[in-house]
């Protein structure tokens, strides 16, 4: 995974300082990413909250161009 993968946002979270140490903490106690854990968290809370995924819009593929003729 990168940044620049489309089927990833980039989401910002402020934390109050206790709360970021505290989470610095546990992170480093036990081995995990901030962003793995806080991506963990979310879905686990929206899977527990029943949240269901958006359905996929499929986009038609665009139509091939039409070849036009130059009149000489």
């Amino acid at each position: 995974m990168s940044a620049a993968d489309p089927s990833f946002a980039r989401v910002q979270v402020l934390l109050p300082l206790d709360d970021a140490d505290r989470f610095n903490a546990y992170c480093s106690k036990h081995g995990y990413k901030k962003s793995t854990l806080i991506a963990r968290l979310v879905r686990d809370y929206l899977d527990r909250e029943n949240v269901k995924k958006p359905r996929k819009v499929r986009v038609a593929p665009a139509p091939e161009p039409i070849a036009t003729l130059e009149m000489k």
